[in-house]
Formats: C-alpha cells, structure tokens, sequence
C-alpha cells in the first residue's frame, strides 16, 4: 500500500511539473505575443497633412474634415500597381476586417497618383473587389503635387514602354493613420503587417480618460 501511494505521489509530481512547463510556456508566449501587439507607438505629425478637397468617383468633393470624429487611413497609389497598392490595400481590407464593429469607425481614402489612368469608374470598381466601403479619390497634377508636399509623399511617373505605352509610378509607400480630429500619427511602412494597422487603430478608438484627454490637450 506503502509502495503504491509512493508511486502515486511520484506520478503526480511529475504531472504537475509538466502542467507547470506548460502553464509558463503559454504565459511566455502570450507574453511575447503582447509585446509584439504593442508594438505601435503613436505619435503626432503636427507638420505633416492636414485638410485637402478632392473628387470622389461620383463626381462629389470629398474632404479629409468630412471625417471628423473617425479614424482614417490614407494610401497614395494608383490601379494599374503591379505590387505595393494591391498588397496595401489587401492589408487594409484584412484589418477592418480584423477590427470587427468597429469597422464602422473608421474610413480608407485611396488618393491616385495616376489621375491620367485611373478613371472614376475605374477606381470604384477596382476599390470595390477589396472592399465597396473604401473610398478613392483624384485630383488634378497639380493639386496632387500640392497634396503630396503637405504629406511629404512624391510619385513619379516613368517612361512609358516603347511597345505597350504602360508605364510605371514610382509613389510613396506609407499608410498614413489619422485619428479623429485629422492629426497624422502613425506612418505604417509596407512590411507591417495587417496585425499592426489593426493595433494602431484600436489605440486611437480606445476611450479616452481624462489623462489621455490632458495629454492631448498639452501636446497641441
């Protein structure tokens, strides 16, 4: 009875020290996993952005301040893109998604670098097999170059292929994250993941105490 009792105490032991090897393997790895989700620190661009007026595919004038009181994502690129709006815009797509209702919180504007190419109907319907909500917007050359030099963005447009007349355009890659009174604060680069967009965003959508409001408020 002696020997049997034994034996079951050594088992137990042994159970538990697996049970606890197991306990702080899963504590560790939701410890990294936190640091990793935190990795988005928020800042303020107050020299970068602000306000523009662009068209919308509908012909309608379209302000960045027409979303005041939501979070907005802005991406310079154009639908001809071979690689880094795709990718980007399928990222975002994963996010709201990610983001769950608080989706309806928050707004993309896909701002074209290639007006000459991206026709209205063009940019609605290739916005629309990411997602119909996104909105994309042009402008003339000449209040793209005035919008970019506000964002410290650029495009430039390459020579066109003797056969074809394609052509590619160069254009900054960021995914500028703005919060709810139009202020840039955060600059995502393309090898973020979707993981990260939804972060910053659930920062700025997070209520904000009275200690976030101060801050703010000393920071302006």
């Amino acid at each position: 009875m002696t020997r049997i009792f034994l034996i079951a105490l050594v088992v137990l032991g042994i159970t538990q020290l697996a049970v606890a090897h197991e306990t702080a393997g899963s504590w560790a790895k939701h410890h990294d996993d936190a640091a990793s989700a935190r990795s988005i620190d928020l800042d303020r661009y107050d020299n970068m952005g602000g306000d523009f007026a662009l068209t919308n595919p509908e012909g309608q004038t379209v302000r960045l301040s027409n979303y005041r009181g939501k979070v907005v994502l802005v991406f310079f690129g154009y639908t001809y893109c071979p690689d880094a709006c795709p990718l980007t815009v399928a990222k975002v797509s994963q996010a709201m998604g990610l983001l769950g209702k608080k989706r309806q919180q928050v707004q993309f504007l896909f701002i074209s670098t290639d007006p000459e190419r991206d026709t209205p109907q063009r940019l609605k319907d290739w916005l629309a097999g990411f997602d119909p909500r996104f909105v994309g917007l042009r402008g003339s050359l000449a209040e793209l170059a005035a919008l970019e030099k506000r964002y410290w963005a650029f495009h430039i447009k390459l020579s066109p292929d003797s056969d074809t007349g394609s052509y590619l355009v160069n254009h900054t890659s960021r995914l500028f994250l703005i919060d709810q009174q139009g202020v840039v604060r955060y600059l995502f680069t393309p090898d973020q993941p979707a993981t990260s967009i939804v972060e910053g965003m659930r920062l700025l959508l997070k209520p904000n105490s009275w200690w976030a409001r101060l801050r703010l408020l000393f920071a302006s």
